[in-house]
């Protein structure tokens, strides 16, 4: 399959970027993305209000795994912010989805909690009310190619990000302290800045929030290099996913725009990856190797 043909302008090319907390929101140039990602935080609005003024598109992120009693927390938080200041909300399962179709009217995002993985999937999803999805990760190029086929809605696919491997109940770190409560999880100590070691010497970083446990890949995915093959596949945006990164948000992201807007050389980005990958391992993910 000869993916070199048919290039997609640039115009067409998108990039999104999703944040987990404030620290990470103020270090984007928001001229440099077309959508933003924002969970629910500290000063939220003013985020918002910030995206709108540069006509950017902004998305609430909701988190993966909720609670039955985590819904009356959710809806109220919510209803703090306009909705007409948004573009739409991102859900990670089936619960979620129905409970903000069922409530607000906005659009939809569907994320990899939603594993999607083929054509049935995204025929009724689009069929329920979704707008947009994020494709499965552990898909390849090729399998990409012939589910964008359809056109049915705009597809999404990770290009930078720790990708998340598990999310448990329990907490790993619990054992080292000594801990048998969930009461004290978001003032622990342990609830971020660990992780578990491999017997090749990885580090897999955890992370505890909301009384769930998140363990992440111990590389990152990153596939500047190769966003043409991934874009011609039929992507209408590539997503960065930061996650407890406190630095090179700037630079990650400048390299990734500037190089899809064709700004940038190929080989200005060859040398920004073999620069990265003296601090960092890096994978290129499934996209060229499929699932082993």
């Amino acid at each position: 399959f000869d993916f070199t043909n048919d290039i997609k302008e640039p115009s067409k090319r998108k990039i999104s970027i999703s944040i987990n907390n404030k620290v990470q929101f103020d270090q984007l140039d928001i001229g440099k993305l077309d959508r933003v990602y924002i969970p629910l935080m500290d000063d939220i609005n003013n985020c918002i209000n910030k995206v709108n003024k540069y006509n950017k598109e902004v998305y609430i992120t909701i988190d993966r795994i909720i609670g039955n009693k985590d819904f009356i927390q959710l809806e109220g938080e919510l209803d703090k912010i306009d909705m007409s200041n948004i573009n739409g909300i991102r859900v990670s399962n089936l619960g979620v989805f129905k409970y903000i179709k069922d409530k607000y009217s906005t659009n939809i995002h569907g994320d990899i909690g939603l594993n999607i993985f083929n054509s049935s999937s995204v025929k009724l999803l689009k069929n329920h009310g979704i707008q947009s999805i994020t494709l499965s990760p552990e898909l390849t190029c090729k399998q990409i190619s012939n589910i964008s086929n359809n056109h049915l809605m705009n597809y999404e696919a990770i290009g930078y990000g720790y990708l998340p491997l598990m999310k448990m109940k329990h907490c790993p770190l619990s054992l080292v302290k000594e801990c048998d409560t969930y009461a004290a999880c978001e003032k622990c100590n342990f609830r971020e800045g660990f992780g578990i070691k491999d017997r090749k010497g990885m580090i897999f970083r955890l992370e505890r929030k909301a009384q769930t446990t998140t363990l992440y890949n111990s590389q990152p995915l990153m596939v500047v290099e190769h966003l043409d093959v991934i874009y011609n596949s039929g992507i209408d945006m590539i997503r960065l996913d930061f996650t407890f990164e406190k630095e090179g948000i700037s630079e990650m992201q400048t390299i990734f725009y500037d190089y899809c807007n064709m700004k940038i050389s190929k080989d200005q980005v060859k040398s920004f990856v073999k620069k990265y990958r003296e601090k960092s391992a890096i994978t290129k993910g499934h996209y060229f190797r499929g699932v082993l």
